[in-house]
């Protein structure tokens, strides 16, 4: 049963004094194009028309406001101008996602434009209500069975639309436009706090700088006299009996933070039985792919081949030690062995040098201060992700008319 004052259409249950239409009947849809060969048309001149292209904007970005090259006036003939305003598609990359224009230009054929829609859409609540899950599910729709994904402008033109009073799209707009800022404003602060985080990595780890009270040296140690390093194995794949109990075998996937308390595959307690056991607060460093990524596991566990573990002794922080080997892993891949995928083995692992205090007490002071640093990040990371949340609820609310921002007699 459909509420009072709303009603039942193509895309769903939306609000009486609601259209529908499709984007082709309220904007015109056009495809761009490439003069070619292209380098027989680019210009540094000041009088040259932005060129515009997909590397020019980031997929998570909303306006496009600069290019990094220029075509000459000549090939204006043989592409799509585009202005201020309009909105651009990729028909490929970033499946469908639109981006608004902060300048004009012109565009190659990997683009689709929306243009001339001024009279039906506001740009803002049209940019918000073509980056929803609504027109996804109707590109996805169109693009099911085929094996790829592309759009055309036929598709595009396709799309159905849900077309409010210019007022109430101002105002979903508006909303929507206030929590992205919140979002972008996060993402600046936490690109920030990172930037502080590597300066004082490079500060603190290099004993450029030290902390009041502590006048020991520092000194190069190997891996192998850090603590025993151990790497991982795998229990047969053959053996069912193995595989899908509660014990953490923890492989590459399982490295997304610094600290692993559980693993996306397990063994059981005859599978740990032929595992290389780890004892909870190893250091685990990847030497295959992505040599040096690398983490503490806060739990016991085993890992798979791909992985070297450090179980340090008495005179060593582990904390530390994985500071350390973040900051030297551009360094580990350097040693790697250049064959198909990058690997370092076992005897390099062992010999792989790091500078560390002498004085135990300054390790764990240096790694109380980074581990601080990276709380704040992951708290400030966390609200990021509650604000997209919250972000993609709205979307959902505001676009089918759930909430209403204005009432129907002010639209």
């Amino acid at each position: 049963m459909v509420k009072a004052g709303y009603k039942h259409t193509e895309i769903g249950i939306i609000p009486e004094d609601w259209a529908v239409c499709s984007l082709g009947d309220k904007a015109d849809v056009f495809r761009g194009g490439s003069p070619r060969p292209i380098q027989d048309y680019l210009t540094n001149a000041s009088g040259g028309l932005n060129w515009i292209k997909i590397g020019d904007v980031k997929p998570e970005e909303k306006y496009i406001a600069s290019t990094q090259e220029k075509i000459i006036p000549e090939g204006l003939s043989k592409t799509r101008e585009v202005h201020r305003g309009d909105l651009l598609l990729s028909n490929s990359m970033s499946f469908g996602r639109p981006y608004l224009l902060e300048i004009d230009g012109c565009i190659h054929d990997g683009w689709l434009t929306i243009q001339n829609y001024d009279a039906s859409f506001d740009s803002e609540f049209l940019y918000y209500y073509l980056s929803s899950e609504i027109v996804i599910a109707q590109y996805n729709s169109m693009a099911a069975g085929s094996g790829v994904k592309n759009l055309n402008k036929d598709k595009v033109a396709s799309v159905l639309i849900v077309n409010p009073e210019n007022a109430e799209q101002k105002a979903i707009a508006a909303t929507l436009s206030d929590i992205d800022n919140l979002i972008v404003n996060l993402e600046k602060l936490i690109e920030k706090k990172r930037v502080i985080k590597l300066g004082a990595m490079q500060e603190l780890l290099t004993a450029n700088r030290r902390l009041p009270g502590y006048r020991e040296q520092w000194r190069t140690y190997s891996l192998k006299e850090i603590g025993k390093i151990v790497t991982g194995a795998t229990p047969s794949r053959r053996i069912p009996e193995y595989w899908g109990g509660a014990f953490n075998w923890i492989s590459a996937q399982d490295f997304r933070k610094k600290y692993i308390s559980n693993s996306i595959e397990k063994v059981t307690v005859e599978g740990k039985k032929v595992c290389r056991l780890l004892p909870a607060g190893t250091v685990l460093v990847t030497c295959i792919a992505s040599i040096g990524l690398n983490a503490i596991a806060t739990v016991e566990c085993a890992t798979n081949q791909q992985i070297n573990a450090i179980v340090c002794n008495e005179k060593f922080d582990n904390e530390f030690i994985y500071y350390a080997i973040c900051f030297n892993a551009y360094k580990m891949m350097q040693i790697a062995g250049q064959t198909a995928v990058p690997i370092i083995n076992k005897t390099q692992f062992e010999n792989f040098e790091i500078l560390v205090p002498t004085n135990i007490d300054e390790q764990i002071e240096i790694s109380v201060i980074l581990s601080d640093m990276d709380s704040e990040i992951e708290e400030l990371e966390t609200k990021l992700e509650k604000y997209k949340s919250i972000k993609v609820g709205m979307m959902s609310e505001l676009l089918t008319g759930r909430i209403r921002l204005i009432d129907q007699e002010e639209a």
